[in-house]
């Protein structure tokens, strides 16, 4: 095969055996006029001696270089003579032939990168081998030969390339300032293509020991929080502030912000860094990483907010002195979604705290942190000493940030990137669209690309969350066939996971067997579990138990699970029918009330004013005694009174002038609501008049007055009178009327 000349630069890693197995492999490939340059990372000196035995291949040693991984990078890339520079990981297993058609992809001139599969890695050559394929060198090398033959001569073009292992232009690159930690492809997908040698396959033995883990500096900072942002100045400041006391540093990653986002950032003490954006949060994510310095990270969104448990100095400390003592790569916290008006809640789990050192964030969208060692989630541990509360599926906001549209974009080319990719990033490309097209409300192209996903037989890690929402999907369409068999993969493949519990809990409510539903659910852990990310405990499942218990008449047992439901956690039901539980189980609504926190009020009462005005008003009673003076519920009472009996509408009548609000006054709106019989408009006016000597009443009551009839008047008088005695007078023998002011 016609191919450049290279040089090799060999980065020493892994254990003494990983290097002298890389080290053999590689003297099987190397092609006359190829040179190897060998550089030993400062922290791994210890391989200098394995180097030293293989004179004869090498060379150039450079030696040890200090400083982080960059500087051995550099000095190879610095060393190097020929135009083709291949970075190689010293931890790796090559196979014969593979340098080839690395280098032959070059002698297309517009190809400015090129790399192999790679076995235990990340970005768009990655691969997964089945365990047999990598069981020993001779076992890889057999594996090796019978890939080439399938793959010979194709070439696949990606966004970016592994660290492990890849080809670049020596001028393109030097033109970029040379590599960094890994290699910025952004910039040189501007000056080319950058592709995958298909035939050619290596294998990462990528353990702990890798050259690509640098040792933390327990000098540095200890946390920074890490956002990208564009035009997000309304939410921003909230974000930042729920960080203050608790991190370090905060980096903003501005990707074009026309709004007063930079300013706000910056007067809030953050780092804000220019940026760009390329419809891919996982490669803005790492930009923006690259500016952080702390020894972990925290990444968050500007809609959300960092929530700490024990309140924010105590919370602070706890969870500092967590990431202190912490062995885990990454840790999950559970992020709470405030859904439609904001009463609703969606639970779920992701890693929002890992070490800088390890971890990159992958993916175009629903990024997540991988390790920069073998591509797989750093999501190891989790923490309950914070939660995040998300902000941006409320109803206006995610129709204002057209997200469902922007998801959907991002979502297609996700699949698209994914063609040449492993077969589980291939199932997850899949399964994020399918979950992107039923939000847009495309659910039969959902379903179908669901289907697609099950039809690769992904491994349990995309299988459950694939079936946990495939499942639901399914019963929501109506197609509960699908869902049973889809449930019936899932119980083969992953029988004892709370996922499975969990969709056997829904498909058999909705099958209409409580009895089986409420069976499933106590295979269910009572706390929250971060299973697939998704919160499958007993309580994140409250609706279900609901739902079943009410199928079966028990009233009270599901006005009891709604009653012990986290108050943080929204409700699991909407509040509608939560008051129709209430009701049929003959409790009042203080049982909600009493779960209401302040900052949920505003869309507990919004989602209250669809049930009737009798019930309103009774959850409105029952939220003002347990949050008093609130402006939420005097505003919801404002729209509700008007509709209720005039004695009950003096009383909201009295609390809102008493806040001030008295041209919100319920009396008056029924006064002034010529849809209502002349008599009730005079009764609210009276009242009005008689307890509040409000002018505008009597304003109102002279007009509606002066319409009636000598009858009609006579039959009204003395009641009226009640309410206000002075402001009724009859003329003698009832044919006219004065409408004379209260005080008078």
């Amino acid at each position: 095969m016609d191919r450049p000349r290279a040089s090799i630069v060999l980065l020493a890693s892994g254990s003494p055996d990983d290097l002298r197995a890389c080290a053999e492999t590689l003297r099987e490939s190397i092609g006359a006029g190829d040179e190897v340059i060998a550089v030993v990372p400062g922290h791994r000196r210890e391989l200098t001696a394995v180097l030293a035995r293989y004179a004869g291949l090498i060379d150039r040693d450079l030696g040890v270089v200090d400083g982080p991984l960059v500087a051995a990078r550099r000095a190879g890339f610095a060393a190097a003579r020929h135009e083709i520079v291949v970075f190689l990981d010293g931890d790796t297993v090559l196979s014969a032939h593979w340098l080839d058609p690395v280098l032959a992809a070059f002698a297309d001139p517009t190809v400015v990168a090129s790399a192999p599969r790679c076995h235990r890695t990340f970005g768009g050559a990655a691969v997964d081998l089945v365990p047999q394929a990598v069981a020993n060198v001779p076992a890889f090398k057999r594996y090796a030969r019978t890939w080439r033959a399938e793959h010979r001569g194709m070439f696949t073009d990606t966004r970016g390339l592994s660290p492990v292992v890849l080809a670049v232009r020596r001028q393109g690159l030097a033109e970029l300032g040379g590599p960094d930690a890994f290699v910025s492809f952004e910039p040189l997908r501007r000056a080319g293509r950058v592709v995958v040698a298909e035939e050619s396959l290596v294998a990462h033995v990528g353990h702990e020991r890798c050259a690509l883990i640098e040792p933390e500096d327990l000098q540095a900072p200890l946390l920074s929080a890490c956002l990208i942002v564009k035009d997000e100045e309304e939410l921003l400041g909230g974000c930042l502030d729920s960080l203050a006391g608790l991190v370090d540093e905060v980096v903003v990653y501005d990707t074009g912000s026309t709004d007063r986002t930079c300013e706000v950032a910056a007067a809030h003490g953050a780092r804000v860094v220019p940026g760009y954006w390329e419809d891919h949060f996982g490669e803005a994510r790492t930009r923006a990483l690259a500016h952080c310095t702390g020894r972990w990270v925290l990444w968050v969104d500007a809609d959300e907010r960092v929530v700490l448990d024990g309140g924010a100095t105590a919370g602070a400390t706890a969870l500092r002195d967590r990431l202190e003592a912490a062995t885990e790569a990454g840790l999950g916290v559970q992020i709470i979604s405030q859904e439609g008006s904001g009463s609703a809640r969606s639970t779920t789990f992701a890693c929002r705290l890992f070490r800088r050192a390890t971890s990159v964030l992958a993916h175009r969208l629903h990024e997540r942190p991988v390790s920069v060692v073998h591509g797989g989630s750093t999501f190891e541990g989790s923490t309950s000493l914070a939660h995040l509360e998300h902000l941006g599926y409320l109803q206006t906001r995610f129709v204002e940030r057209d997200k469902a549209s922007r998801n959907l974009r991002l979502a297609e080319s996700l699949v698209a990137d994914s063609g040449g990719t492993t077969l589980t990033d291939r199932a997850r490309a899949l399964v994020d669209l399918g979950r992107t097209q039923v939000v847009a409300g495309r659910t039969e192209d959902g379903l179908a690309t669901l289907g697609e996903a099950f039809a690769l037989d992904p491994d349990v890690e995309v299988l459950m969350p694939l079936a946990l929402f495939g499942v639901q999907t399914a019963i929501g369409a109506g197609r509960l066939e699908l869902a049973r068999r889809w449930q019936a993969r899932l119980e083969e493949r992953a029988r004892a996971t709370t996922v499975a519990a969990a969709c056997a809990a829904r498909l058999a409510l909705a099958e209409g067997d409580a009895e089986a539903a409420l069976a499933a659910l106590a295979r269910l852990p009572v706390d929250a579990v971060a299973e697939s990310g998704y919160d499958t405990s007993r309580g994140g499942l409250a609706d279900v138990e609901i739902a079943a218990l009410t199928q079966q008449g028990r009233w009270r047992d599901a006005a009891e699970v709604l009653a012990r439901h986290p108050a943080g956690a929204g409700l699991p039901i909407p509040l509608v029918a939560a008051l129709e539980l209430l009701a049929r189980a003959g409790l009042d609504e203080s049982v909600l009330a009493a779960r209401v926190r302040d900052t949920d009020l505003v869309a507990v009462v919004l989602d209250g004013l669809g049930a009737p005005p009798g019930r309103v008003d009774r959850l409105l009673e029952a939220l003002w005694t347990a949050h008093p003076g609130r402006g939420a519920v005097l505003a919801a009472a404002s729209r509700t009174a008007p509709a209720l009996p005039v004695a009950r509408a003096l009383e909201w009548s009295a609390r809102l002038r008493s806040a001030g609000l008295g041209s919100h006054c319920p009396l008056l709106a029924q006064a002034g609501d010529d849809r209502r019989p002349p008599a009730a408009r005079l009764r609210a006016a009276a009242v009005a008049v008689g307890t509040f000597d409000d002018p505008a009443a009597v304003t109102v009551f002279t007009e509606v007055w002066s319409g009636l009839g000598a009858v009609d008047r006579a039959g009204l008088a003395g009641e009226l009178a009640l309410y206000a005695p002075r402001l009724v007078g009859e003329a003698p023998g009832g044919n006219r009327s004065t409408a004379v002011p209260a005080g008078r």
